[in-house]
């Protein structure tokens, strides 16, 4: 008897218990040519303003970027006049899934070789979830510093570019690519993730790479 009890409430216990497995949703570092595959862009232009998927440090860069993940990563330089048909870059990825995900946490590696930023110069990652506006996940903003209009670019803690200046910490101009990240709030069945660069200076060199989504799965 105590040895069908015991099994019972075993197996109980076991029924009862939920597991979770991390799952990748996409992970995008531009290693194929991508577009319309798996992304869509308005790239375009060449050295001095541009917009582009690059397998080296561009010539007119000054400096090296780094930390790339492979070979092939996104660059641009005075963006605005580089893009195919003019404006910010973008990249928007296609639709995935997310039914049953939590967790969400979506990150992109990024490196710039200058820190002469204005204030209304702006990286954004962006998503969108079953059709909804798009919400900013990662703001990097220019920071005047020092009574002048430039200085680097800096982690806008608020997510708001319109509103005061970034508060969060500084982006290295070494050229190093460093890892942001956001953890997504709340989940749905598709989302769809966006890069957008709208830096419209001369010596204004980015340098993006490594785009991921990542959530929680329940297993039972």
């Amino acid at each position: 008897m105590k040895t069908k009890l015991l099994s019972l409430f075993v197996a109980i216990i076991a029924s009862s218990l939920v597991l979770t497995a991390q799952t990748t949703v996409f992970s995008e570092s531009f290693e194929t040519d991508g577009e319309v595959s798996r992304y869509n862009s308005n790239r375009g232009g060449a050295c001095n303003d541009f917009f582009d998927r690059v397998s080296s440090t561009p010539s007119c860069f000054a400096g090296s970027i780094t930390g790339v993940d492979g070979t092939w990563y996104f660059a641009g330089e005075d963006v605005d006049d580089g893009t195919n048909g003019g404006g910010p870059g973008s990249v928007t990825f296609v639709s995935h899934s997310i039914s049953g995900l939590s967790n969400l946490q979506l990150s992109f590696k990024f490196g710039t070789p200058r820190d002469g930023y204005e204030i209304d110069d702006v990286i954004l990652v962006q998503y969108s979830i079953d059709g909804g506006s798009f919400t900013n996940a990662i703001v990097l903003q220019g920071n005047p510093i020092n009574g002048t209009n430039s200085g680097p670019l800096k982690v806008d803690t608020d997510r708001n570019p319109t509103a005061a200046p970034p508060t969060g910490t500084d982006v290295p101009s070494s050229g190093v690519m460093n890892l942001y990240s956001y953890s997504i709030p709340g989940t749905g069945s598709n989302i769809v993730v966006k890069v957008i660069v709208d830096v419209d200076g001369g010596t204004e060199e980015i340098a993006f790479d490594l785009v991921k989504l990542e959530g929680t799965l329940a297993v039972n």
